[in-house]
């Protein structure tokens, strides 16, 4: 199925709406939408990873070059903002290294980016050359579109979703990306309806009002008990400095109180 998949994804490509933005572009053609990728795919990182959630570590983690969002807060803004860099994606040489690292005690296989969406054709190749029994995820920024949805149902075990923004004002003015709220929230709800869902949300400094509460509430109405990993160790990396709240780590009394916020609402946490 997965190989059915890919192919479907890669003729796709001629018209991509694989994310929310709905570029339309032909990529096939030579065409670059907002993300800048095109046919081929490039990875920055394939490697056994220890620093993600407790219960998918050790994972095999493999980091696709690109994005469509443009956080200027990103860790790894360099590469999740070109989708050129790094190695060619070889789906037959990264599935032997996955397979190795699950030889050696890996527990999972992730996908990620950047944003793995907007190579869905590459990363639906790999999946087809690992065994069934891989725990597979998917870690996303939960932008994808109806279609993207569509082609990875069933695909992946565990979607491992940023929920970054607690309104769309701070959405566009961070990461250049609109109607914001809505794209993710459905999202989510899909995601949490047709496989294992965990969401991550990073608490930066002076966003905790206008950002994760909104979250923490919406996630408590919404989708109640559901995994929820409140990371609190943002770092002013990239281009994070354009913006004077965020040129520091988050305050000791702003951490505090996200976790105050997170049980008033009765938030399934986890590390």
């Amino acid at each position: 199925m997965a190989r059915k998949r890919a192919e479907l994804a890669r003729a796709g490509l001629a018209d991509c709406q694989f994310c929310a933005h709905h570029c339309g572009v032909n990529r096939l053609a030579g065409e670059t939408g907002l993300c800048h990728a095109g046919v081929l795919a490039n990875f920055f990182l394939a490697q056994p990873e220890l620093t993600d959630e407790l219960e998918l570590i050790p994972t095999f983690a493999i980091a696709l070059s690109g994005c469509d969002l443009r956080c200027d807060f990103c860790i790894t803004g360099a590469e999740s903002w070109n989708p050129h860099v790094g190695s060619t994606f070889e789906a037959a040489r990264l599935a032997a290294q996955a397979n190795a690292a699950l030889a050696c005690g890996a527990k999972t296989v992730m996908l990620l980016g950047g944003e793995p969406t907007v190579h869905l054709h590459h990363a639906l190749e790999l999946v087809a050359r690992l065994p069934d029994e891989v725990k597979l995820v998917w870690k996303t920024n939960a932008h994808g579109s109806a279609q993207a949805r569509e082609l990875l149902d069933g695909m992946f075990d565990v979607w491992l979703a940023d929920f970054k923004f607690g309104n769309d004002a701070c959405a566009q003015r961070l990461a250049k990306v609109p109607d914001y709220l809505a794209i993710v929230q459905e999202n989510l709800c899909w995601a949490h309806l047709h496989g294992e869902l965990i969401v991550r949300h990073l608490l930066m400094p002076g966003h905790g009002e206008c950002c994760w509460r909104p979250v923490a509430a919406w996630l408590a109405e919404n989708l109640p008990g559901v995994k929820v990993n409140l990371r609190s160790g943002f770092w002013p990396a990239w281009k994070a400095s354009r913006h004077l709240e965020l040129r520091g780590t988050v305050a000791e009394g702003e951490r505090q109180r996200a976790w105050q916020v997170a049980g008033h609402y009765g938030l399934n946490l986890i590390p």
